[in-house]
């Protein structure tokens, strides 16, 4: 309380009333596209944060999308269950080099290295009230099942508000049996849906306009 008290008193933003500073992180936080990745060999399941460089134009690709609430059970692999809908797709290299790390491996041709995002640090009512918009608003994207795992064990406080995560399948042997159980998404209290999306290259031109 004191600290809260201290600053109204030394921040003019934090001086605004609650439904002011309300629009102002919605406005500079809300409906961001977050890439989530695990930091290799961190001990403490450090994860860091990129904003997601999506592209418009996806040339020799074609993607289809599912959008829902129930991921458990869902196999990508069965047509039934994927239906045409809106391309999701970038050309982010999710990455982050360690000391430990083996040669760099990228998820596609010609990658784009995403801006890191950095969680609002000012203080910890700056941190508690931008974060909230961030969470419940954005759309966290996951190219394979280690960033999502690490994600959702996480110790981020604010991983029970994500309402939108997004599952890019390039390959298969990125994800695992487990990525999808109940154990990882019960993480996940108030998800309100999902987008997955199979993603594949070298396709004719008329498969690149399926949307």
């Amino acid at each position: 309380m004191y600290a809260t008290q201290q600053n109204i008193i030394q921040s003019p933003l934090l001086r605004l009333p609650a439904e002011i500073r309300n629009q102002i992180w919605t406005y500079a936080y809300s409906h961001l596209v977050i890439h989530p990745i695990r930091v290799p060999y961190s001990r403490t399941r450090e994860v860091r944060y990129a904003t997601c460089r999506q592209s418009d134009i996806i040339q020799n690709r074609y993607t289809w999308t599912v959008q829902g609430k129930n991921l458990e059970g869902f196999d990508p692999n069965l047509g039934r269950d994927i239906v045409a809908g809106p391309r999701f797709s970038c050309d982010c290299s999710l990455y982050i080099p360690s000391k430990k790390s083996k040669p760099k491996f990228s998820l596609l041709s010609q990658p784009k290295i995403p801006p890191a995002f950095a969680m609002p640090l000012v203080c910890k009512q700056f941190y508690y009230e931008a974060s909230h918009v961030i969470f419940s608003t954005g759309i966290f994207s996951f190219k394979d099942s280690r960033n999502l795992v690490a994600f959702a064990s996480s110790p981020e406080s604010q991983v029970p508000n994500v309402q939108q995560i997004s599952l890019e399948w390039l390959n298969t042997e990125l994800w695992s049996a487990t990525a999808l159980s109940h154990d990882v998404l019960k993480r996940f209290r108030s998800l309100q849906g999902y987008i997955y999306t199979q993603t594949y290259k070298d396709v004719t031109a008329n498969h690149g306009s399926t949307t």
